[in-house]
C-alpha cells in the first residue's frame, strides 16, 4: 500500500464507523444526552460536518473559524445526507493531494476525531438501548 491508499483505508474505516454507529438510531433519540455538557447525536453529526469542512481549509494553510458551520436543516436525514456530502468532498480533496500536509489535516480532523465521537456515540448508544450491538460498528 502507498501512503495515498493508507490514507483512504484510514477515512473509509472512520466514515463506516460513524455510519454504523447512527444506523438505526430512533426520532427521538438524536437529542440525546448522556449528560448536559455531552453533544447530542445531532450536535456530533454538526460538529464533525464542521471538521470536515475545516479539514478541506486546513490542508490549503486556511485558518477555520470555529461554530461558523451551522446545517441548511436539522432534521436527522438531512443532517446525515450533508455531513456525508461534506465528508466526501474532504476525502477526495485530501486523498487527491497526499502530501504531508493533508495526511495530518486527515489524522487530526477525520481519522482520529471520528473514533473519538464513535465511542462517545456508542455509549450513548449503549445508555439508550442495552440490546445495541456495540460491534455492529465492525460489520
Amino acid at each position: 500500500m502507498d501512503l495515498k491508499e493508507v490514507l483512504k483505508y484510514q477515512l473509509e474505516s472512520a466514515g463506516h464507523q460513524v455510519d454504523k454507529v447512527l444506523e438505526g438510531l430512533k426520532e427521538d433519540q438524536w437529542d440525546a444526552k448522556l449528560r448536559d455538557d455531552c453533544m447530542s447525536p445531532k450536535e456530533v453529526v454538526a460538529h464533525l460536518t464542521e471538521c470536515y469542512v475545516a479539514a478541506q481549509k486546513d490542508m490549503v494553510g486556511q485558518q477555520h473559524e470555529w461554530g461558523s458551520y451551522m446545517p441548511a436543516d436539522e432534521a436527522p436525514p438531512a443532517l446525515l445526507a450533508e455531513m456525508r456530502e461534506a465528508r466526501q468532498r474532504a476525502w477526495d480533496d485530501l486523498i487527491k493531494s497526499g502530501d504531508e500536509k493533508a495526511v495530518k489535516a486527515a489524522t487530526q480532523f477525520i481519522v482520529l476525531h471520528d473514533a473519538y465521537h464513535v465511542g462517545q456515540l456508542a455509549t450513548l448508544r449503549l445508555g439508550l438501548d442495552p440490546q445495541w450491538d456495540a460491534y455492529a460498528i465492525y460489520s
